[in-house]
């Protein structure tokens, strides 16, 4: 019996507004990671970073991802749309 592989999932949201959502809270971005292991840390605080500040452009985006995944950020880029909030779900093995 082949063993099935454990999928870790996050929520991407990217904030392409003018306004971050957090500051009527009093907070600059989401506190609360979407994934308590340790090792997953540093990924929830860029995505809550992603949902909160917003962005320009792509290229502001970009910089922002500067040394995360080539396919992570183009799969950024390519969802980003100004003016809007864009969410969608990133799937990798644990």
């Amino acid at each position: 019996m082949a063993s099935q592989q454990r999928m870790v999932r996050f929520r991407v949201r990217l904030n392409g507004t003018d306004v971050n959502p957090f500051d009527r809270y009093g907070v600059s971005q989401n506190p609360f990671p979407q994934n308590a292991k340790y090792e997953y840390g540093a990924l929830c605080q860029l995505l809550n970073n992603l949902a909160a500040e917003p962005i320009r452009d792509v290229e502001h985006l970009r910089e922002r991802l500067k040394g995360a995944d080539s396919e992570f950020v183009e799969g950024c880029c390519q969802r980003f749309r100004k003016g809007e909030v864009v969410e969608f779900v990133i799937e990798f093995p644990e």
